[in-house]
């Protein structure tokens, strides 16, 4: 039986992170994880937890708090990943029950998340672990 730990992410795994960050489609360096990871650590609105599986990083949750005028305190996952090779083992699902627990701790009475249109098994977990549909929407970004 393999050993699972879900805690918050330490500068230490920076490496997985980014590695991890590629099964998303999310190109980024160990050193982008690692200042990244260095500045969510100071923010107490945001957290990243890791899913360990002996000893080591196989998935992240991402997630953040903020307080919005139509919501109150709204939680949102901004990214979850489990490795390929661990899928199946319930990783996912611990890392949404934690995140779920921080986001109850933070205020939250809801917990959003966004999902690409193409990522269809994403889909099927998600609603398998109790989240619907609310709307869907076009997303527009503009490089700055």
């Amino acid at each position: 039986m393999n050993q699972v730990t879900i805690r918050t992410a330490k500068l230490e795994d920076a490496k997985d992170i980014a590695k991890l960050s590629l099964q998303m489609d999310h190109d980024m360096t160990e050193e982008e994880a690692r200042e990244r990871l260095e500045n969510i650590l100071k923010d107490n609105t945001q957290v990243l937890l890791a899913a360990e599986v002996d000893g080591k990083v196989m998935g992240y949750n991402s997630v953040s708090a903020s307080y919005e005028l139509l919501n109150g305190v709204q939680a949102r996952i901004e990214g979850l990943v489990v490795d390929e090779s661990t899928r199946g083992l319930g990783l996912g699902r611990k890392l949404m029950e934690r995140a779920e627990e921080w986001a109850k701790e933070k205020g939250s009475k809801s917990m959003k998340l966004p999902t690409n249109v193409k990522r269809i098994e994403a889909h099927k977990f998600y609603e398998k672990i109790g989240y619907t549909k609310t709307r869907e929407q076009i997303a527009y970004k503009k490089i700055l």
